[in-house]
């Protein structure tokens, strides 16, 4: 689903590498804190753009995956479109970042390529790991009041 705010590229500090690069880096929106007296309408829409910015994060990891593999394999977006029923231009446009992925193309995509689903864990762990124990963590200059960050494993 396409988001509300934005296409999930927009999301992205360098909208261009979305799908692309391992450097780029997402907006940081946090969700709104149950304890703060606010509307229940800016409540909404915070935790609506958290959400997409989010899923935004997630989709790149998803499309960086799958670009990684189709070159390895030498495999077209236009072959790849006929063996997941999809049209070319729709594969192109989610794996850039202009329409948002459904979860069921996501599905289809883990069927039809078979290694995509281990290289997501390994990506998605690292991530893990960089958040949870790297003091590499590095903040980047901050665009319109959010935060970029950009994680990076500890090399040993």
């Amino acid at each position: 689903m396409t988001p509300v705010h934005g296409k999930p590229r927009s999301f992205c500090d360098r909208p261009a590498e979305f799908g692309k690069s391992e450097n780029a880096a997402f907006i940081e929106a946090p969700f709104p804190d149950p304890d703060t007296t606010m509307p229940e309408n800016a409540r909404a829409w915070m935790a609506e753009f958290a959400g997409e910015a989010q899923a935004a994060a997630i989709q790149h990891e998803v499309a960086l995956a799958i670009n990684r593999i189709l070159t390895i394999d030498h495999i077209t977006h236009a072959a790849y479109g006929r063996l997941v029923g999809l049209d070319e231009r729709r594969i192109g446009a989610i794996l850039r970042g202009d329409l948002g992925m459904y979860l069921h193309e996501f599905e289809i995509a883990k069927r039809c390529l078979p290694g995509l689903e281990t290289v997501l864990r390994v990506r998605f762990r690292r991530a893990q790991l960089a958040r949870t124990y790297s003091s590499k963590i590095q903040p980047v200059a901050p665009l319109d009041g959010y935060r970029y960050i950009t994680l990076t494993a500890d090399e040993d």
